[in-house]
């Protein structure tokens, strides 16, 4: 399960990253094109899954916490990431 959420997240990157290429960019189709076959490597899923299998039939009462803790650290990484994009450009 490792390897897939991996491979997952490395071809999602490796297709976002398209994005930024000229002949790409320039075309609304193609940008269209890219953002959707970006979204076929969304791998949320298998992060939870694989989460779960971790805590162990013990600790599955811990995975609220981790995914509070998911959570908070996403809307601080957007915060920072707003206040940069919106001093340093």
């Amino acid at each position: 399960r490792k390897a897939v959420y991996i491979g997952t997240k490395v071809v999602s990157t490796l297709l976002l990253l398209t994005l930024a290429l000229p002949n790409v960019y320039h075309s609304i189709a193609k940008m269209f094109t890219m953002s959707c076959l970006t979204k076929l490597f969304v791998s949320g899923g298998i992060l939870d899954t694989y989460t779960l299998q971790l805590l162990g039939t013990k600790n599955k009462l811990m995975y609220g916490r981790y995914r509070l803790y998911a959570s908070l650290s996403w809307a601080l990484g957007a915060i920072i990431m707003g206040y940069s994009t919106d001093h340093y450009g």
